[in-house]
This record gives structure tokens, sequence and C-alpha cells, in this order.
């Protein structure tokens, strides 16, 4: 029986426990081979967790974890160990202007405690700097530094602008740590779901290589239609069997609900959403996890005051200027469903160098506009039987223009 591990992000945990494992340990060898500071953006729940423990793992030199996978047949030779700095920004919130100062002040305190040294009368930030070089002294190895979702106090409290203000000085004050000690390190990997452009806190960092877009590692988190059909090729047939369809047929309806992500202009490079799919293989079910396991509130509301001037969101034209900046924050709205997941790219034209964005998938595509009219319940001038009843027609029918058109041909006869 296939181990699914639903609700563990841990690398170590997975391995230990047999479950089944999608390898992108590859990525990791081209990563550490090539460079030093990276910075990858992708969607919640898309796999950037799971990723950094496995590079923690690696740079603990947890060899056994790695027996039979990529990065142990690239990498024969006695692999170091290396002293590893996790900071994972998902394990606090940030809603009052102490909650990241003590949020920090914790976490360089266990560092200090677990390197034997300690500073309880500085800032977190003067007190990172020191450590740096501390454990390099007493180790003799230069640190690894790993921070997943590093957006997150900022992204957080984006509609208390004091308090996002006080968090951007904060997190610049520490980030900006790492240019300093340079020589101290060994390699450096932030995830978020924004961008760096838009949240201006690594003004001293200008060496971090983005590949977010990169076509090299597209495939670094999700899962490709490659590795479904390698690695989880039995809970495509359960699931058949469950529901009396071929392996084909089911493949099928895997990908219809949940492939359709490109992270490139590479659109070879097909990503399903990881989360939806082992759960889907897990419950022999195919339903809308991913999209509600996260409310998307803030886009929903930004839909709905859209001034209407185009009809859907399917077929937005960007430059690659534009998605670069990455501004999950601003007042695009198409832009901020990219980096969040609810667009993808579906065509990428090289002689102008744009690209084009659409919803990736049916799980994207209906569970968006379902809750979306469940909010539109809720207009007191719009909560009439026969218009949602028409409005729930266009969903099952697929038709996301009528949906749309339907619905501002009543705003604008409000």
């Amino acid at each position: 029986m296939v181990k699914y591990p639903i609700g563990q992000a841990d690398f170590g945990e997975i391995r230990r426990a047999g479950c089944v494992y999608v390898d992108k340990t590859m990525y990791i060898h081209q990563l550490v081979s090539s460079g030093k500071f990276y910075f990858l953006s992708r969607p919640r729940r898309f796999g950037k967790s799971m990723l950094i423990t496995t590079m923690e793992a690696y740079f603990n030199a947890e060899r056994e974890l790695f027996k039979g996978l990529a990065i142990d047949r690239l990498e024969p030779e006695e692999w170091t160990k290396y002293p590893v700095l996790h900071l994972d920004f998902t394990r606090s919130g940030y809603n009052k202007a102490e909650d990241l100062p003590q949020f920090l002040e914790k976490v360089v305190g266990d560092w200090e405690k677990q390197y034997g040294t300690s500073y309880p009368d500085h800032s977190p930030d003067w007190r990172f700097d020191q450590l740096l070089s501390d454990i390099y002294d007493r180790t003799g190895q230069p640190v690894v530094i790993l921070i997943d979702e590093y957006d997150s106090p900022i992204v957080d409290v984006h509609d208390k602008p004091e308090l996002e203000k006080l968090n951007r000085k904060i997190l610049h004050d520490f980030y900006r740590v790492m240019k300093s000690n340079e020589k101290y390190l060994k390699f450096v990997f932030l995830t978020g779901v924004g961008k760096l452009g838009q949240i201006n806190i690594f003004s001293g960092l200008n060496n971090i290589e983005d590949i977010s877009l990169s076509t090299q590692y597209a495939g670094i988190c999700g899962i490709t239609t490659e590795e479904l059909t390698e690695t989880l090729q039995e809970g495509i047939e359960e699931l058949g069997r469950e529901y009396g369809w071929t392996y084909d047929e089911a493949l099928a309806r895997l990908k219809q609900h949940y492939d359709g992500y490109h992270f490139s202009k590479n659109l070879s490079v097909d990503i399903y959403n990881p989360f939806s799919l082992i759960r889907a293989l897990k419950s022999r079910d195919i339903d809308d996890y991913w999209f509600y396991s996260g409310t998307p509130t803030r886009l929903i509301h930004q839909f709905l005051v859209n001034d209407w001037g185009t009809p859907d969101l399917e077929g937005t034209v960007m430059t690659k200027a534009m998605l670069n900046s990455g501004d999950v924050l601003g007042d695009n709205l198409a832009l901020t469903c990219y980096y969040t997941g609810y667009l993808t790219i579906k065509d990428y034209d090289g002689n102008y160098d744009e690209f084009t964005l659409g919803y990736p998938n049916a799980e994207v595509r209906k569970g968006f506009f379902n809750f979306l009219l469940d909010k539109v319940r809720h207009w007191d001038s719009l909560s009439t039987d026969n218009f949602v009843r028409s409005l729930r027609r266009f969903i099952r029918q697929d038709d996301i223009e009528g949906f749309l058109r339907e619905m501002q041909s009543r705003r604008l006869g409000d």
C-alpha cells in the first residue's frame, strides 16, 4: 500500500516513514554546483517547505535519507556536514508590533544555544551578525541559511500600513547581515510568494539569483507528468478502480483538474498542483483540495471592485518586466493571481517578450468562481434566487465568460 505524506512537509520524516517521495534532489545538486545565493517564488502549498527541509538534510550530510535518489548518484564522494540555520516564518503570526521582534529573538536564541554562544542584551540582527562569525570559528565550516516564506511578516499585515512599514524595517536590518558576512556563508536559499523586487528589504543583498521564472528550475516544486506516471502510477490505478475508469481515463481526469501550471516560458514543463494531487490519490476522490485550503478573500474582494473594463482575467497579457516585478501587494489583480497560483503562464511571445496568463485547471477556475458566487449571495442588490441560479448554471457549464457577462450586466444595471 502506498503511504502518502498528507500534512507532512519534512523530508526526513517522509523518508523515515517510507512515504512516497517525488525526487527533486537533482535540482539541489544543480543549485549547489552553480551558485550561492538563490530565491524562489511559488504559490502556497506547492512544495517550498519540502524543498527547504530536503536541503537541510543534505547540508546536514544525512546521506542515509538520500539512498536511491538522484543526488546520491550525482555526488558519490563523501558529503561534508555544514552548520545550517533554518528560519520558517510560517511558524508565527505578526499582527502586533512586538510579534516579529519576539519571534526573531526566539529563533536567534535557539541558534545561539545550539552553537554555544549567547548575547541576550542585543538586538536580533546584531546577534545574527555575531553568530555567523562565531559558528564559522567554532565549526571551521561556512554557514548554510535556509529561509522559508521570507515575506510572510509583510504580506500578512498588508492591511495595517504602519505595522507593515515596521516589519519591513526589522526584516531589512535582519537580512542585510547576510551581505556583510558573505565570507562566512556556504549557501543561502529563500522562498516566498512575492518577488524580491516588490519588497525592498534586500538593498544590501544584490547578488541573489532569482530562479522563479527559470526554465532550468521550472519543475523544482510541484509534480510533472513524468514524475506522476513514474512515481505515482499505483495511485492512478487505484483512483481508476474507484471510479471504474481505465488508467488513461484516470490520468486524464487528474490532468484536467490539477495540471496546467507553467513557471517559465517553456510550456512543455507542465506542473501538477502537488497539494491536491497527493490528496486526490490518497482519498481516491477528485476534489478542490488546494483551492479550499486557503480562501483567497483579498483576491475576491479585488475582483468584486474591479471596474470590469475586461470581462475576464483569462488571456491577460504581461511583459516579462511586469511579471518579474512580482508585486503581490499592488493593484494589479492578474499579477497577484499569478504569484498566488490562481493564474499561470499559458503562452509566451518571444518577439515581444510577453506572457499570456490564464486559469491553470478546472480546480482553480471553477473554485474561484464558485467562491465568487458565494460572496455575490451576500450582496443585497444581487440576492435574487434567479440571478444566483443563472450564475451557478454558467459555472456548471464552465462558461466563465458568460458568468462574468451576467455579473457585469447586473452591476451596470444597479
